[in-house]
């Protein structure tokens, strides 16, 4: 182990190696989101269609008075101009969401004043 090329190699190795289990581990040291930093977001019950508005969650959440999973992202129909159920996203993924008279639903609109937090 005389030859000097074969530390630099080894070197070489073991830096590359370093880099690489420094990549795979994560380098994003970024500290993770709190419940304020949320936005808030419009729900609408599969069942019932009543409206809530909460901070962003996995869905369908749960529906505060029954317990049930069925509150869904809600989409509005500005044509109704109201907040309908979004289908479950393997539906959405297949076809375009549209409302009534073939308008398109928006991600986005007015959030309801008088809608109950959860």
């Amino acid at each position: 182990m005389r030859d000097p090329r074969l530390w630099l190699v080894l070197v070489v190795i073991v830096a590359a190696g370093g880099l690489i289990s420094w990549q795979l581990r994560g380098s994003d040291q970024s500290a993770p989101v709190t419940q304020d930093e949320l936005e808030d977001a419009v729900f609408v019950c599969r069942e019932s269609g009543a409206v809530f508005v909460g901070k962003v969650r996995p869905t369908p959440a749960t529906h505060p008075s029954t317990g049930k999973p069925t509150l869904m992202p809600g989409l509005y129909d500005t044509r109704k101009q109201a907040w309908v159920a979004a289908p479950p996203f393997e539906l959405q993924q297949k076809q375009r969401t549209v409302g009534q008279g073939g308008q398109p639903l928006e991600r986005t609109g007015p959030i309801p004043p008088d809608a109950p937090r959860i």
